[in-house]
């Protein structure tokens, strides 16, 4: 291989280096030594010839072709296969054992690794040391890897810099006669020096005076051009497969992980509470405001006489009015349902009177409580048990719809896991604890007594029948759900009952009691002339006495048009539906709180990464010195950035994990202990994991861009002068 000076000159500012040097690199199977005073310019010289300074005048040809003229990619392939280095520092990757050392500094995946390093290996003395890492040697022993390292891809050229430096004169000789072993392979050694020890064993020295080379010795060149000319057409790229990068990485995560836990901890709990607040806030706000539209079908619109639009609440407020109705009905009609039903892609119109009975059909009340210490034994393991109230009540509940209407409306989502609603008078759906615990306590699952008291204020024990069971996460939350005064209870729902009585609301004594409450002011009075100016229109107004509407689509693509057909006919009633959450007034308010997450998901992240930045400073630059030594070694400047990468990413990964066990803990000894464990029962949802998995990614990025940012070509290159 020939490297060649044309009239080259380096300066540092006015300070002139090398000046106007034309000199051939070309001694084929030599030691070339150049001497010369320290500060002279050796070095400078040597970060030319190996392509990490390539600011300088007049032109350096390498194979004939100008250096300038290499791409990037050209380079790395050179300093991988063709043009090796041996540093004064040595330049080796401290924390990697010998035997790693050599392993990632091959460049040859087409040749066998094993065939090149053995001979190297026991050529160099390095036999007892292979398995030790680096940081543990002498220096005559880093000395040897290094030089192992820069031969293991058989270069042509091999740059030393000031290799005896630091060795004393056993240490020198031995050193050079291994020089004089490996030369015989044909390789070309230049060495800089001012160490005048070396020279019996060079077969040329150069002196480096006043900017210029000055010939001292010289023996024949052996090489040929036409050698050189054939090595300059085989150039390629210099691929690193991901199977070594992925070693690599392996290997620096496993070496540094004590550092690794130390940059995560904070991390970790900055995590961990961010996952604990979102978990609670989401539930507290997010999940129970869309939870009241989870209840409904996809392809359900529900609209209620006794709900109006945000606006014309305001209107009806500014005015002075004080009403219930939109003036001209107070329940849905006959007419009503049939304008409804008329519209394209209605499948189903179904009117209902909202609100449940806490009586069963024969107008009995629960009287029933489990107590909390009579729980089996297999209740006292579930975490919910802790946390439960002394006495878990129980109340009837009737069903909000008819058995095939409650798929269509459910507002409190009940899953059915064995059986069905009930549909007879003394069928009851229980949950599943309750379920479970007849069966535990060897009671019948399937006929259970219970005490009631009736409409003569008797009471008694009464024979239900379990229909079906439905589902509540009773080992992690024993909490109840139905609201009953002032208390709390788990319902035992009862079939579904018409609590309305027509009759009653089209009588005179209602119409009397309505025009009363109606009239409170001149204002309200006149809002309602066309219900209450006469009987018969308050008759008609009356309908059929039901202000619940369910609005079912044949498929859940026909809302939008169906939603705008029904606010031509209702302008002033609010509609609730899945669309409407995104769509309707409703978007306003879920978008806020989303923004409002959002928000919050932002300050983490970069919360996050300010941290990781800060916490990574120093590290950084100790990895910009390894990831240089890489770059050095032939890696290109996208493996670097890959190995960044994939680090960054590895320590978030356990970061999450880490933070995943963190809050598992808490929420499991310390939060499930305490009445605010039920705001945290969504914490390992999917929806939970995919924002925080979303908070991570977009910590990963930037802090990905920071660490890349940090390794230019530029600063690479500074590491190894």
């Amino acid at each position: 291989m020939e490297l060649k000076f044309e009239k080259l000159t380096k300066k540092y500012g006015s300070k002139v280096v090398l000046k106007q040097i034309s000199q051939r690199f070309d001694a084929k199977s030599q030691i070339t030594s150049i001497i010369g005073d320290s500060g002279a310019g050796k070095s400078t010289l040597l970060n030319i010839l190996f392509g990490i300074d390539q600011k300088y005048e007049g032109r350096y040809l390498i194979n004939g072709r100008e250096a300038h003229a290499y791409s990037d990619q050209e380079w790395d392939y050179l300093r991988s296969r063709k043009i090796q280095m041996v540093y004064q520092d040595f330049k080796l990757l401290e924390n990697f054992t010998v035997a790693e050392n050599l392993t990632f500094s091959n460049r040859d995946y087409a040749d066998s690794y094993s065939k090149r390093a053995a001979p190297l290996i026991q050529l160099l003395g390095l036999t007892d040391i292979v398995q030790t890492k680096v940081r543990d040697i002498s220096g005559g022993q880093k000395q040897r890897v290094a030089i192992a390292r820069a031969l293991l891809n058989k270069p042509e050229v091999l740059l030393m810099d000031e290799p005896t430096g630091n060795l004393d004169a056993n240490n020198t000789a031995e050193l050079m006669h291994y020089l004089e072993k490996i030369k015989t392979s044909g390789i070309s050694i230049y060495i800089i020096t001012h160490d005048e020890r070396i020279l019996p064993f060079s077969d040329n020295i150069l002196r480096l005076q006043h900017g210029q080379l000055i010939t001292e010795r010289q023996v024949s060149n052996p090489s040929a051009p036409s050698s050189a000319t054939r090595s300059a057409a085989r150039m390629r790229n210099s691929h690193t497969p991901w199977a070594t990068l992925g070693n690599y990485i392996r290997l620096d995560l496993f070496n540094n992980w004590k550092a690794l836990v130390l940059t995560s901890i904070p991390l970790m709990l900055i995590l961990s509470v961010f996952i604990l607040i979102l978990s609670g806030y989401k539930q507290a706000s997010v999940d129970s405001f869309t939870d009241v539209f989870k209840g409904l079908g996809e392809n359900v619109v529900y609209i209620d006489t006794e709900k109006f639009t945000v606006d014309y609440q305001k209107k009806l407020n500014q005015r002075g009015v004080q009403s219930s109705t939109d003036g001209h009905r107070i329940y849905f009609s006959k007419d009503d349902v049939q304008a409804v039903s008329q519209v394209n892609s209605v499948a189903k119109v179904v009117l209902f009177s909202s609100g449940n009975l806490i009586l069963d059909p024969d107008r009995n009340e629960l009287q029933e409580a489990l107590q909390k210490q009579d729980l089996p034994e297999e209740f006292k393991k579930f975490r919910s048990y802790s946390t439960a109230p002394e006495k878990i009540q129980l109340t009837f509940q009737s069903m909000f719809l008819s058995p095939e209407n409650t798929k269509y409306y459910n507002p409190r989502r009940l899953e059915v896991v064995g059986g069905r609603y009930p549909e007879k008078n003394n069928e009851i759906l229980v949950p599943d604890f309750y379920h479970k615990y007849l069966s535990l306590t060897g009671n019948q699952t399937s006929l259970v007594k219970l005490h009631v008291k009736d409409s003569h204020n008797q009471f008694q024990k009464k024979q239900y029948r379990i229909s079906g069971v439905y589902r509540t996460d009773y080992q992690n939350s024993l909490a109840p759900g139905v609201r009953i005064g002032s208390e709390r209870a788990f319902g035992l729902y009862t079939k579904y009952q018409d609590l309305t009585d027509l009759a009653m609301l089209r009588s005179r004594k209602s119409y009397n009691e309505d025009k009363e409450f109606m009239t409170e002011n001149e204002a309200t009075k006149k809002y309602v002339a066309n219900i209450i100016g006469s009987y018969a229109s308050y008759r008609k107004s009356v309908g059929l006495g039901k202000p619940g509407m369910l609005i079912v689509a044949n498929r859940k693509e026909d809302v939008p048009k169906i939603s705008k057909a029904v606010r031509r006919l209702f302008p002033y009633y609010q509609q609730q539906s899945r669309y409407a959450l995104t769509h309707g007034e409703f978007a306003v308010t879920y978008r806020q709180l989303v923004l409002s997450l959002v928000a919050g998901i932002a300050i983490v992240a970069a919360l996050l990464t300010l941290i990781f930045v800060f916490l990574n400073k120093q590290s950084i630059a100790q990895r910009r010195k390894e990831l240089g030594i890489l770059f050095s070694l032939g890696y290109q400047k996208k493996d670097v950035k890959k190995i960044i990468a994939l680090e960054i990413f590895n320590q978030f990964v356990a970061i999450y994990a880490g933070a995943m066990v963190v809050t598992f803990v808490l929420k499991r000894f310390v939060l499930d202990r305490t009445a605010y464990g039920r705001y945290f029962d969504n914490l390992y949802t999917l929806s939970n994991q995919l924002i925080i998995i979303g908070v991570l990614l977009i910590t990963i990025a930037i802090s990905t861009l920071w660490g890349v940012s940090a390794v230019k070509k530029k600063k690479l290159i500074d590491s190894l002068k």
